[in-house]
């Protein structure tokens, strides 16, 4: 009896996994992700309210629970999950992430309990399903900021162009929200609606690098602020920001090519243990079997583990070069 009620238990968490997945990745299919609808979904999660002294204040909307919402706001990690969300354009609001997350452990503890019946690897379960999650986010945010840094150097050509058409800045900027491809499109369709809320460009430029972690945003808000606190020629600046960004882009082409046997010794050494003792236990099983019962066995399988994990972090730290 309680066998059929954890499994039921596991099709129900399994459903509402399935939900959230959906919820997570409905807005990244089939929907152009341009234009006024990226104009709109920028202000999706936010919400503004004027200061005592007047101004805007931008208040971050964590849930539409107000306690909860009040409870996730007090809490010191809260803003870098909400921010980290947000980078990787998830969205989903903090508080439904969380539960998502709660799900996903719960949901692979119990499954894996259910058709095994083996206790460990309940919270083993558990630590895949909650670092799963934060796994995709981890990897789309990664993937989304190398996407923005390949597409800058076009938006950075685009602003020239209308600079010395002599559209203001702002209006460049719109041009690239129209017509440059997301997901750089989207966050200066975030900048052009903090602009019609009446946001400074100066709060609209740090609010950009907070939306991006990215090195190469870091130059251009940097290099904007510079101009307009104290002037400059800015058509002269990006140009040559998107210049010396195409070269990196070009060197690090370059460097991956020259490191490409480095990084596929790394891969074979780090699989062929791996395939090696698969090959065995398949052949002759009795011949590995004293490596996953014997004390001796477990201790030396765990050493071969640890350093094969080594030699690969070691290989990749040689052929990792910052640009």
């Amino acid at each position: 009896m309680m066998k059929q009620l954890i499994i039921v238990l596991a099709i129900a968490t399994v459903a509402l996994l399935v939900e959230g997945l959906y919820l997570m990745l409905r807005d990244r299919v089939g929907k152009g992700d341009k234009s006024i609808t990226e104009g709109l979904r920028a202000i999706q999660v936010e919400t503004t309210a004027k200061k005592p002294g007047g101004g805007i204040l931008r208040v971050v909307v964590l849930s539409h629970n107000p306690a909860i919402n009040r409870m996730l706001g007090s809490l010191p990690f809260t803003e870098k999950l909400d921010n980290a969300l947000e980078q990787a354009h998830v969205r989903m609001l903090l508080d439904r992430f969380l539960l998502f997350v709660a799900l996903s452990g719960l949901g692979c503890a119990t499954l894996a309990y259910a058709f095994t019946g083996n206790p460990v690897l309940g919270p083993l379960g558990l630590v895949g399903g909650v670092m799963a999650p934060w796994a995709y986010v981890i990897y789309t945010k990664r993937r989304r900021m190398a996407k923005i840094s390949e597409q800058l150097p076009e938006a950075l050509d685009t602003i020239v162009r209308g600079l010395r058409a002599g559209y203001a800045l702002a209006t460049a900027f719109e041009i690239v929200a129209n017509e440059v491809a997301p997901p750089i499109s989207t966050e200066f369709a975030k900048i052009r609606e903090e602009g019609k809320l009446g946001i400074s460009l100066k709060d609209s430029m740090e609010n950009l690098l907070r939306r991006c972690d990215n090195v190469d945003i870091k130059l251009f808000v940097t290099s904007v602020l510079i101009q307009w606190e104290i002037g400059g020629n800015l058509t002269e600046i990006l140009s040559n920001l998107s210049y010396t960004i195409r070269e990196r882009f070009k060197l690090r082409g370059h460097i991956k090519a020259l490191t490409g046997e480095g990084r596929l010794s790394g891969l074979v050494l780090g699989l062929l243990p791996v395939v090696v003792g698969l090959l065995i236990y398949s052949l002759n099983p009795e011949y590995f079997e004293p490596l996953l019962v014997t004390p001796l066995g477990k201790a030396l399988m765990a050493s071969a583990v640890g350093l094969v994990l080594i030699g690969a972090l070691m290989i990749k730290k040689i052929v990792t070069i910052e640009i």
